[in-house]
């Protein structure tokens, strides 16, 4: 029932800090269990930065959510994820295939076979 309470006042008044430090440590279980489901991270990674950015994904999901018919716990879980999964991508993307993807966005609007020189000198 707190948690409900709390939720709605929050709703209503989402500068409200100290509902929102509330709600935040109410739903570090959640957070927990989420950053627990990631079995294969970069090994410089550890499960208390997994925590962290999920915890960032809770506040993104606080301030975004709009009750539009579904739950909070839904749209946060699924916030919280895509936060955990982004830094993982990050972890593992190379500095070479970054530049390969920034060349090739550049690239977009030159002929097919001007590209092909583009291509060849990222290597």
């Amino acid at each position: 029932m707190l948690r409900q309470k709390l939720f709605k006042d929050f709703l209503k008044n989402k500068k409200n800090l100290a509902i929102r430090d509330q709600l935040i440590e109410m739903h570090f279980p959640l957070v927990k269990k989420i950053a627990n489901q990631f079995k294969y991270y970069p090994p410089s990674l550890q499960k208390e930065d997994l925590f962290q950015e999920g915890v960032l994904g809770l506040i993104k999901a606080l301030h975004n959510y709009q009750d539009l018919g579904y739950g909070f716990i839904v749209y946060a879980a699924e916030t919280i994820k895509g936060e955990i999964t982004e830094l993982i991508r990050g972890m593992q993307t190379t500095s070479t295939s970054r530049e390969v993807f920034r060349k090739e966005k550049q690239t977009s609007n030159i002929p097919f076979e001007e590209r092909e020189e583009v291509r060849c000198s990222v290597f």
